[in-house]
């Protein structure tokens, strides 16, 4: 590989690090928030998020990937 194309993907990785660096840091004061009101609310959360990554399976499983 070229010393441009590794540039390239070292860039890319940054970025995406960061992107979900930033993700997971707000997801887990979600869940502290959540987890501080008590457990109904832990178990609606829960439930909410095994619909949304059945749908995300769902939605990728239809696009292909």
């Amino acid at each position: 590989m070229q010393l441009s194309a590794l540039s390239l993907a070292e860039g890319w990785l940054v970025e995406q690090r960061s992107l979900w660096e930033g993700r997971l840091d707000r997801m887990e004061t979600y869940v502290a928030t959540l987890q501080s009101k008590g457990e109904e609310a832990w178990q609606e959360t829960q439930e909410i998020m095994a619909i949304s990554i059945f749908r995300w399976n769902a939605q990728s499983t239809r696009r292909g990937r």
